[in-house]
């Protein structure tokens, strides 16, 4: 029986269209995330009576009064039966008498593992084949928290009369209490997703590599150990610069554990000011060895691991004037800041650093080291490429996966979306198939400003 061309075209559209696109509008991103937001909370909850061992106290008795106990002959004793074990003889603690009859799970306890020798080779051979099938899945696996895309829209997501529209939900898409309940950073810079693990190494610190970086999606290992100055036992979410190589930059988008301790549970708000307030305490950190230059490797590559740990700007609250005046703008244009690389020029005047022969650029015309007036290190400017915006649930605590307490407005339209999932993009983001979801986005919030306030003029069109 042959199957619906169009059909088939039509399931494969639905692959990258949000939930709400592929069950028919039934179940809302403001809704999902509303039901998430209250699951964390009673989640919490959970812990927190947990912590407290209430179950303890649950059967608390304080005994008889004095005039109850004079009234009734019988004393009842209201303790448990901890206090009587240094009464037993070390033959009344052993355990009980074994049974005559052997249990199921015993029975096979004195058998040999297999019966002969060719069938204990033909399934030891099969056992090592599929074992060596299955790979068992990194710890580290999908431990980031992915944002969803936000769902924007023009027209009414339902109509009138139905059931939804008495929640509350915003027809635009656009949250509810976007101007007091959300965190935004911006700009997200371009970059590989990943996870910063530091680790307790025995040495000296700077030079025992003690940090390493792990993929989003598999857990898999993006680059060797390296040294860095986070103390033990840290986890930070973070991007890998698209030119980490030259620039030596490593941005921190959020913090999951510091020096042991879990900041996951705590609100978004807070995590970002830790994250910010830890960053800062970090003592100075000296810049890789310049290598030497080799003819398979780009010149401009001179940091052999991130040397830079570099906090995305967040704000909190986000009225409407700051979305329009700064957070749009910034993700729009990008980010501009200083750094330090080394200098290829460089080399060492005697002290530690005249024995490293394998950091000096030999193919100088004279191996003397450089003038007093050739510094090591030197100042850049760095233009950070955009990627968009993300938006935090001020109450929401961090939790792995995808989730809808976390919202993405990517900067640029990918190419293969546009082909492969137009139909959907245009439902979601209302306005031309060539428009950015930032430009939807910031189109919304000037709806939305003119409807509050009157006319707005955005800082992107001025």
């Amino acid at each position: 029986m042959a199957s619906n061309p169009s059909k088939t075209f039509d399931r494969r559209k639905s692959f990258k269209a949000p939930p709400t696109i592929i069950d028919g509008g039934q179940t809302s991103q403001e809704a999902r995330r509303i039901h998430a937001l209250e699951e964390q909370k009673r989640k919490r909850n959970l812990r927190v009576d947990s912590s407290r061992q209430l179950d303890l106290f649950a059967n608390l008795d304080l005994g008889l009064s004095d005039d109850e106990e004079d009234d009734n002959d019988q004393h009842v004793v209201r303790e448990g039966v901890g206090g009587f074990a240094n009464l037993l003889s070390p033959d009344d603690a052993a355990g009980p008498p074994p049974s005559a009859t052997p249990s199921p799970a015993s029975t096979t306890a004195g058998l040999p593992d297999t019966v002969d020798g060719a069938g204990a080779q033909k399934s030891k051979g099969k056992n090592k084949r599929r074992k060596k099938g299955k790979r068992k899945q990194s710890k580290w696996a999908d431990k980031c928290m992915y944002a969803e895309l936000l769902e924007m829209r023009d027209e009414p997501l339902w109509s009138a009369g139905s059931s939804y529209g008495s929640q509350g939900i915003v027809e635009d898409g656009l949250p509810s209490d976007l101007e007091s309940g959300w965190v935004a950073v911006a700009p997200v810079p371009v970059g590989k997703r990943c996870l910063a693990v530091s680790m307790q190494n025995a040495g000296l610190s700077g030079i025992v590599s003690n940090t390493m970086l792990r993929s989003r999606l598999l857990g898999k290992v993006l680059l060797p150990p390296f040294p860095s100055p986070l103390p033990a036992n840290t986890i930070l979410d973070c991007i890998l610069d698209e030119r980490w190589k030259s620039t030596g930059i490593l941005h921190v988008l959020d913090v999951i554990r510091w020096k042991g301790q879990d900041v996951a549970g705590c609100e978004a708000g807070f995590r970002f000011w830790w994250r910010d307030t830890r960053l800062s305490e970090l003592p100075p950190w000296p810049l890789p060895r310049h290598t030497r230059p080799s003819p398979t490797r780009d010149p401009s590559d001179v940091f052999p691991y991130p040397a830079t740990f570099l906090a995305i700007p967040y704000f909190t609250p986000t009225p409407l004037d700051v979305l329009q005046s700064t957070v749009v703008p910034s993700a729009h244009a990008g980010r501009v800041i200083q750094i330090k690389v080394p200098n290829p020029d460089y080399r060492a005047r005697g002290g530690a650093g005249a024995g490293d022969e394998m950091d000096i650029d030999m193919s100088a015309a004279s191996g003397d080291p450089s003038p007093p007036d050739v510094a090591a290190e030197l100042q850049v400017d760095v233009q950070l490429r955009s990627d968009g915006i993300i938006l935090y649930v001020a109450e929401a605590a961090y939790e792995s996966g995808t989730s809808p307490l976390s919202a993405w407005i990517p900067s640029t339209i990918q190419a293969k979306e546009e082909d492969a999932n137009s139909n959907a993009h245009n439902a979601i983001n209302a306005g031309s198939g060539t428009e950015s979801p930032l430009v939807t986005f910031n189109r919304l919030l000037q709806n939305r400003a003119a409807k509050a306030f009157g006319p707005i003029t955005s800082h992107m069109e001025a």
